[in-house]
């Protein structure tokens, strides 16, 4: 119910942005660069996130680098750096980011420690540059399998037992690659015999090979793989294999497309992991899912574009990243978006509010107006009324099942129990008005149309004992577009071209700070709420601020306008914010995520924050059979269900 909405830490903001094509209307947020935006190509190559949060991005074409530092795209030329084209990198550890390019006669590295300083060493061809992830550090391999590791003081590069082959895998194999997977204590080796590749992993100097011919990691000196074969998606080892299905929470199959390598945010460096791109052969839509070493998979990405090249990589902030043909996308998982192209949603948003079913209510204005009503899967559409069922921002979910809001020109509606009605005050009249708000004594507080703030409680599903505060209080916005209450029961109000305010129910008095245009700094607020932490945020004609421990503020000396902090929003349109709110369902299926919503015109778009408590787990098995055994962090046993571990 409403009374219980407050604003999670993280504000979620509609993102406006170009370049989504998705059938469904419903899908996370994408970022898209191009060259507009300062990349030198669109023939991508690859990402790569170093320690700082940078991120870069190499070419087909070889002759540069694009580092991208939140801001802008900063293109690194090799040729006025006096590098050889065709660098590719490889890893970063204390000593720098390294890049090498691999020809017939020569290896070359190349160290980077910043803008100014670049390093290179030259190494006998046949050499392969590789890294440890647990490090990570640049392991440098000859063609007998001999690791050298770099040394600072020596600067250069010195024999290093630790990483080095202890016998060779195969007569007539040659060492072409090094990884591992799963965080496993035995790494995978890559070998090349003619044009077949095999899979290697080296156990008390015996050596474990499979022919490879998809993505391979290996467990306790195992070799697994996952592969591809006619759309069928397989994990084997040398002894056996088995298919794995790819299913929808609501059981529809999903179709293997692609394997790929992603790499989740870590701070010692990015670790690569299996992963498959899969398709929805109803709605075509791509989606990205991760497999473990038991078979399982888990959906991180939906709505993967269609022209996606090469791998996908994590930032600190949780975003992914990957190439595709038209530039570099970069999208948020957490913040699903959802626009009118799915037919159920409604236009002109003004309201998002919560039953007690555990149904979301988003209320339009546009058009016929109505509500679009959101299960956690699917939206429906209910019209209280035949015609004109435009909505206001008022909304609440009241102790008696019924949901209360403002409708254009029909006044205080009331839905429950299957019937929809207009309530009125002790005299009969219709109440008009933009807002509703629960408040902690129990009143309702209203938001009303030429009468300032309206105070009222409902019983038995009608609005009693109304009273108004207005100008004789000194409240002087007469159309109170928008309220919320502090931790000291103080109202904060505003509107859009009049300005804030506020009332004390102690003192009983008003204070209005009205916006004109005599005032360069005035502040117009069209939504407003109190989180949990006690913070004030404002929808505000030129974005979003917020004012901390706002029931600290003295109102009757300092002038909030001056205290409150701008928070700049994402998007070609920041010039209003329409509604902040807080939804927490009630589905069990659904428990441990919190949504947080904001929007905002010209471009009407819905999104939603979803804050979800991940699950932590680490895997271990026991090849060629595997051990169904997943344990937490903490160690602690975590129930297995259909849609996987449940351990948070």
């Amino acid at each position: 119910m409403l009374s219980t909405w407050r604003t999670l830490p993280f504000l979620l903001v509609v993102l406006l942005v170009s370049g989504v094509n998705l059938l469904s209307g419903q899908h996370p947020h994408e970022q898209i660069y191009t060259m507009e935006d300062g990349l030198p190509s669109l023939d991508l190559n690859g990402l790569y996130f170093s320690v700082d949060g940078s991120i870069w991005a190499n070419y087909v074409s070889g002759e540069f680098l694009s580092r991208y530092d939140g801001t802008k795209w900063t293109i690194i030329r090799f040729s006025e750096l006096g590098l050889p084209s065709g660098m590719s990198m490889v890893t970063e550890d204390k000593h720098g980011l390294w890049l090498y390019k691999q020809e017939p006669n020569e290896v070359t590295l190349v160290r980077f420690q910043n803008e100014a300083s670049w390093k290179k060493y030259s190494l006998p061809g046949g050499y392969i540059c590789t890294f440890n992830p647990s490090d990570p550090s640049l392991i440098v391999l000859d063609r007998l399998g001999k690791a050298y590791t770099y040394s600072e003081i020596e600067d250069a590069f010195i024999s290093n037992t630790n990483y080095q082959l202890h016998s060779p895998p195969k007569e007539g194999l040659t060492v072409s690659g090094y990884r591992y997977w799963f965080n496993s204590s035995t790494p995978t080796w890559s070998f090349w015999e003619g044009s077949t590749k095999y899979a290697g992993a080296e156990r008390d100097h015996h050596w474990h090979l499979v022919e490879q011919t998809g993505i391979s990691f290996s467990i306790n000196g195992y070799v697994c793989q996952y592969y591809i074969d006619r759309e069928n998606l397989y994990l084997s080892d040398s002894i056996s294999e088995r298919p794995i299905q790819i299913r929808t929470l609501a059981g529809q199959s999903l179709v293997p497309q692609r394997l790929v390598s992603i790499k989740p945010w870590a701070p010692s460096g990015q670790i690569r992991q299996p992963a498959v791109v899969v398709k929805n052969p109803l709605t075509n839509v791509l989606s990205l899912y991760t497999l473990d070493s038991l078979g399982q998979a888990d959906e991180i990405l939906s709505h993967v574009r269609h022209d996606h090249v090469y791998n996908f990589a994590q930032d600190k902030h949780g975003n992914w990243w990957y190439a595709t043909a038209s530039g570099i996308v970069r999208t948020n998982p957490a913040i699903t978006v959802f626009d009118t192209r799915n037919p159920s949603m409604v236009t002109g948003l003004q309201v998002i509010g919560e039953d007690e079913e555990g149904l979301i209510w988003i209320g339009g204005y546009d058009g016929n107006g109505g509500f679009a009503r959101w299960d956690g899967h699917e939206f429906s559409y209910f019209s209280p009324v035949e015609n004109d069922a435009r909505v206001l921002p008022g909304f609440f979910s009241g102790p008696d099942s019924y949901q209360y809001y403002f409708m254009a020109n029909k006044g205080l509606f009331a839905i429950g129990h299957g019937l929809a009605s207009t309530l009125t005050d002790q005299e009969g009249q219709l109440i008009h008005g933009y807002y509703l708000h629960p408040l902690s004594t129990g009143e309702v507080g209203m938001g009303l149309v030429k009468n300032g703030l309206g105070l009222g409680r409902l019983n038995e599903g009608k609005l009693t004992h109304f009273r108004t505060i207005g100008m004789d209080k000194g409240m002087s916005l007469i159309n109170v577009q928008t309220l919320a209450e502090d931790r000291r029961g103080r109202i904060w109000m505003g509107r859009l071209n009049q300005g804030l305010a506020i009332y004390d129910p102690a003192r009983d008095t008003a204070v209005t700070w009205p916006r004109t245009p005599a005032t360069p700094n005035s502040i117009g607020a069209l939504s407003t709420c109190v989180d949990r932490e006690g913070t004030l945020w404002l929808g505000a004609h030129n974005g979003l601020y917020r004012l901390p421990s706002p029931e600290a503020f003295n109102y009757l000396q300092d002038d909030p306008r001056t205290h409150l902090e701008h928070i700049p929003l994402p998007g070609h349109d920041t010039s209003r914010v329409s509604v902040i709110h807080e939804v927490i369902p009630r589905y069990r299926h659904r428990a441990g995520t919190l949504f947080q919503t904001a929007i905002w015109p010209p471009d009407i778009h819905l999104a939603i924050w979803r804050r979800i408590a991940r699950r932590r787990h680490r895997t271990k098995c026991r090849p060629p059979r595997l051990r169904r055994k997943i344990v937490d962090r903490d160690r602690k046993r975590c129930p297995i269900h259909r849609y996987g571990p449940a351990c948070f």
